[in-house]
């Protein structure tokens, strides 16, 4: 796909979207872009990529896609079933369908009890929201999607997130300690002000 699919979302929510590239100056001037458009009031699809993105996307591989492909509804880890959000093989291929060679049927992947993925990818929670995070639910042992990708918000939280200068008074005298992300989520203490603390060394 190219962009026009993305032009209704930003008058409809109100919301500037740039397409941009990956590379430092590409990120740099997306969201310059998109900041321009906030001061402006303006809510549109603008692409920064243009070496690469075009309107209407690559038609070949859309053509491809449409040959092999159907659309159909999927289950989403954490989100649950999302009515024609996903592909199969058509009947074309259906010999090289796994779902029909091996008779899978529908397929469930319930998230643990204690886990708040779901939330989070719909953008109603934090990750250190979660009971789990950074106890049960690491990187090296993920309960949820949004922790086994290493692009996922409680992964990015995880790895990023928790460090911090933290503020302990001792005899009237702030003890400075740097938090591990590890040991940031088991940490009892508020996350301070940045007035609150001294440089740090």
């Amino acid at each position: 796909m190219g962009y026009r699919e993305y032009e209704p979302i930003a008058p409809c929510y109100r919301t500037p979207i740039v397409i941009t590239g990956f590379e430092p100056l590409d990120l740099l001037e997306g969201t310059l872009m998109a900041v321009r458009q906030l001061e402006q009031g303006r809510a549109e699809v603008e692409n920064q990529c243009g070496r690469a993105v075009s309107p209407q996307g690559n038609l070949e591989a859309q053509r491809m896609i449409r040959r092999v492909f159907e659309i159909c509804d999927r289950a989403w880890r954490g989100i649950g079933v999302i009515p024609k959000s996903g592909y199969r093989l058509n009947d074309e291929f259906r010999d090289y369908d796994a779902e029909h060679i091996f008779e899978l049927g529908t397929i469930h992947g319930p998230e643990p009890a204690i886990c708040i993925s779901g939330q989070v990818l719909r953008g109603l929670k934090k990750p250190h929201d979660c009971p789990a995070f950074g106890r049960e639910c690491t990187p090296q042992s993920p309960l949820g999607a949004t922790m086994v990708s290493a692009e996922g918000a409680c992964a990015a939280y995880y790895n990023y997130d928790g460090i911090w200068w933290c503020c302990r008074p001792r005899q009237g005298v702030p003890d400075v300690n740097f938090i591990h992300p590890l040991e940031s989520a088991a940490c009892d203490l508020p996350r301070p002000q940045a007035s609150a603390c001294p440089p740090p060394p």
